[in-house]
């Protein structure tokens, strides 16, 4: 995804929104799955000087890729009795995005490649599943996730029950849905 032109114009569109023409470090998230591969060539083309909205210029002198779960890491540790605390002792930290699930595991601050990593089965995915279910049930479709629980239709049924398993491999081997109540 980070190779494609929709994350450089999003990637831009940021730089654009931060009104600075020089960036010293921007820190980058990637899912765990897609560091090794990854962090090296999203450094690379995030480094440079790029022309963004109005033909302003901005310059980014250094990039630094982690795993996005260590995003979540840090804020955590923003508290000052909690950084101590996670320096000297080990912790998972997750972090559910729109179509990855991650995980890192931290021994001292330090990431245990082995434990960790991540799976191709974000929320996005939950939904689309979810949205599927229920428009089989309810005999509609429901293309637009965002309007699911603005539309109102899904809230005609007095309980829903979702039973819902992924696996690592990205599959997902036991997903149901039953509803009662009038739909």
């Amino acid at each position: 995804y980070t190779a494609t032109a929709e994350y450089r114009a999003l990637m831009l569109g940021a730089l654009s929104m931060m009104k600075v023409d020089r960036i010293g470090l921007l820190v980058l998230g990637l899912p765990v799955n897609r560091l090794g591969e990854g962090r090296d060539a999203l450094a690379k083309g995030m480094t440079g000087t790029f022309e963004v909205a109005d033909r302003r210029r901005v310059t980014i002198d250094q990039v630094l890729v982690l795993a996005q779960p260590q995003g979540a890491m840090v804020s955590y540790m923003q508290g000052s009795d909690r950084a101590r605390a996670v320096l000297k002792q080990k912790a998972v930290v997750i972090d559910v995005g729109s179509r990855t699930l991650d995980w890192i595991v931290v021994n001292e601050m330090r990431v245990v490649g082995r434990l960790s990593g991540s799976i191709n089965r974000g929320v996005t995915y939950v939904l689309r599943d979810l949205a599927d279910m229920v428009g089989s049930r309810m005999r509609t479709s429901f293309d637009d996730l965002e309007a699911i629980d603005v539309d109102g239709t899904v809230e005609q049924a007095t309980t829903v029950t979702v039973n819902y398993q992924s696996f690592a491999d990205g599959g997902c081997t036991n997903t149901n849905c039953s509803m009662d109540g009038s739909a």
